[in-house]
């Protein structure tokens, strides 16, 4: 809910502040570079709420994107990720004591076709092929704990279509956000094991395919070079 408002309440400001302006969008710049801003927000505002330690499957994060016009397309690639971290010591007499961490790392490739639509809009539409990464650990602090430590890994591939638009604050300077659909085929390695008996542990691992739903509640500060 969040970063949808946000989103909104910056591509609106910008409208509003830089409508009168003359007409300085062109499609003739080469490269494209672009970082997050949304989440250089939620840094400040704790929007995006704190990830905790263990294992999570959220949707990919791409905080970075690089795109490289190719006539009248752009090929593009980007890269991001998450990190966390838990401790809970919930006094002398718990027994749920432990100690936490993650990250993961994700990063998509593909191309696109942009297409001016207005004054200072651009529309773009394409496809990436995507992967990542994610590590979660799980270490009980408690001896009396009767839960075991866990390690899980996740390693994801897919891809799928996007749509996304782009509005020129300036000739180089503008502000974009896209929406897009992901199909990733997943492989989740468990491993747990008694930290009180060396040696007895646990390994399995799972298969999946899931489907997320990119929705436009990011916005991407882009410089055109």
């Amino acid at each position: 809910m969040y970063r949808t408002t946000l989103s909104g309440l910056l591509l609106t400001s910008c409208l509003v502040l830089h409508a009168q302006e003359p007409d300085t969008l062109t499609l003739r710049h080469k490269n494209v570079i672009g970082v997050d801003a949304t989440s250089i927000l939620e840094q400040f505002f704790n929007w995006g709420g704190a990830q905790s330690g263990g294992y999570y499957n959220a949707q990919p994060h791409y905080l970075l994107i690089y795109k490289r016009s190719l006539g009248s397309w752009r090929a593009r690639i980007g890269f991001g990720g998450r990190l966390g971290s838990q401790t809970d010591t919930a006094g002398p007499n718990s027994t749920t004591d432990f100690d936490a961490r993650s990250w993961s790392i994700d990063v998509r490739a593909g191309v696109e076709k942009a297409t001016r639509a207005g004054r200072k809009w651009v529309v773009y539409y394409g496809v990436d092929l995507a992967a990542g990464h994610s590590f979660g650990e799980r270490i009980q602090l408690n001896p009396n704990n009767q839960s075991w430590d866990r390690h899980t890994e996740v390693n994801r591939f897919g891809g799928g279509p996007l749509l996304g638009f782009q509005f020129h604050i300036t000739e180089h300077l503008s502000l974009a956000t896209e929406a897009s659909v992901m199909l990733f085929w997943e492989r989740i390695d468990h491993r747990y094991w008694d930290p009180q008996v060396p040696g007895d542990d646990e390994q399995a691992y799972s298969e999946n395919g899931n489907l997320f739903w990119g929705l436009p509640s990011r916005v991407y500060l882009a410089w055109d070079l």
